[in-house]
């Protein structure tokens, strides 16, 4: 997230973001990246509406086992914002799918699910995977958990650094 808009990045070659949003505005938003050829591509989703996309379905990069969400290796940035319920599918979604699945909350078994970290444990530095893969995620960069159902925040100066680092090896 920079200037209010989002961004990504599948390596190498294959930075997406928006333009002309504003979501570092103190509420939540429900925000989405897939990629694959089945989709055309890379899309980036902010609350259920596709807000930028290219053709790149596929990474470069194969000997990477970890998954960072929340800080770009490239640059050493982290993000300034809060995360909460991440899911990790071995799929592409649609667009209408992505809607579809906006409120959802999962059980952990659904097929092609391959991760998803509810972040309610409301304190420590561990969130734990919901699915039977049982990779756990390690919150780093001292993590500030927010009261499950605190849906809007104080003030736009809010910043709880983070990273999740997910060890997706077997």
């Amino acid at each position: 997230l920079s200037g209010g808009n989002i961004y990504s990045r599948i390596y190498s070659a294959g930075n997406i973001n928006s333009s002309g949003l504003y979501l570092a505005d103190g509420l939540w938003h429900y925000v989405v990246f897939t990629h694959g050829s089945a989709i055309g591509g890379q899309k980036l989703y902010a609350d259920g509406v596709e807000v930028a996309s290219n053709s790149k379905a596929s990474s470069d990069f194969t000997w990477q086992d970890r998954l960072w969400l929340g800080y770009s290796a490239d640059n050493g940035r982290y993000l300034s914002g809060y995360m909460d319920e991440v899911r990790v599918w071995n799929r592409a979604f649609t667009g209408s799918e992505v809607l579809a699945n906006m409120t959802n909350t999962l059980s952990g078994s659904e097929s092609n699910l391959i991760g998803y970290w509810r972040f309610n444990e409301g304190a420590g530095t561990e969130s734990l995977d919901r699915t039977t893969n049982a990779r756990n995620a390690v919150l780093l960069n001292d993590p500030l958990w927010v009261p499950e159902g605190s849906y809007a925040l104080a003030g736009y100066n809010l910043f709880a650094q983070y990273l999740l680092d997910l060890e997706l090896a077997d």
